[in-house]
Parts: C-alpha cells; sequence; structure tokens
C-alpha cells in the first residue's frame, strides 16, 4: 500500500483527546487514531456518499442529453 505524508491542524482540545487513547494504549501513535477515525467516518458515511454519487451520475447523464439535443437542433 502506498502512503502519503499529510499535515493537519487539531485543537488543543483534540490533541489532548487524542494523546488520552495513546496513554490508555487504545492506539500506539497519532497516526493509527486517524488512520482508524478516518475508516470509520467513512464507514459511517459511505450510504451518504454513494447517494450523492449516484445523484451526480443522474445530473451528469441530464446535461449530456441536454448536450445532444442542442446538437441536433442546430442540425
Amino acid at each position: 500500500m502506498q502512503e502519503v505524508r499529510l499535515t493537519i491542524r487539531v485543537s488543543l482540545k483534540d490533541n489532548r483527546l487524542i494523546d488520552m487513547f495513546i496513554r490508555t494504549g487504545e492506539y500506539a501513535t497519532k497516526s493509527e487514531f486517524i488512520r482508524r477515525a478516518i475508516k470509520e467516518y467513512s464507514m459511517n458515511h459511505m450510504e451518504e456518499i454513494i447517494k450523492k454519487a449516484k445523484a451526480m451520475q443522474k445530473l451528469q447523464q441530464m446535461v449530456n442529453s441536454v448536450e445532444q439535443i442542442e446538437e441536433y437542433t442546430k442540425k
């Protein structure tokens, strides 16, 4: 798996919360915590993302249809 380095800013409160999880042994590093948070967020919101993607796909199909009609009417 290819990885990329990200630099993020979090509030002092969030940083302390992450540190608490690390101190309790729940996570070994901040990176591990953030990777898990991203994975859980993605899993919990995947249905919403899929709905938006399908809506965008339908919109693109409509745009394509309108463009085809415009091309036909120009001839």
